[in-house]
């Protein structure tokens, strides 16, 4: 490989293993698995903000997710690896803009 490719895995495995990384993978967990229950309570502005910090989240799990797969010896195919896909696949529904793309998608097929 070249000394690049090295360093940028390098940089990958010290991200996705450093502490303050693995906290905020948790808190923004957290965060989503109670989101949809606060978010009944709100106005449409607060709802907008949460649609977005959401928004955030899945692509930063989508981050770990394929630099894991990446950097980590042994991570695919793995229990952590199905567990990280199972997260995303049911994220997909949060997210509201891909969520909509997706319904647009799938009533386009069956018409």
């Amino acid at each position: 490989m070249k000394a690049n490719t090295l360093r940028i895995i390098k940089l990958y495995k010290r991200i996705i293993n450093h502490i303050v990384f693995n906290f905020i993978i948790f808190v923004s967990a957290s965060f989503i698995l109670f989101a949809a229950d606060v978010e009944f309570f709100l106005n449409e502005s607060a709802k907008a903000i949460i649609e977005n910090i959401t928004s955030g989240m899945f692509f930063l799990f989508c981050f770990e997710f394929l630099s894991s797969n990446i950097v980590e010896e042994g991570y695919f195919n793995s229990i952590y690896f199905y567990i990280d896909l199972i997260d995303l696949v049911s994220l997909i529904t949060e997210v509201k803009f891909i969520w909509k793309a997706f319904l647009k998608y799938v009533d386009y097929q069956v018409m």
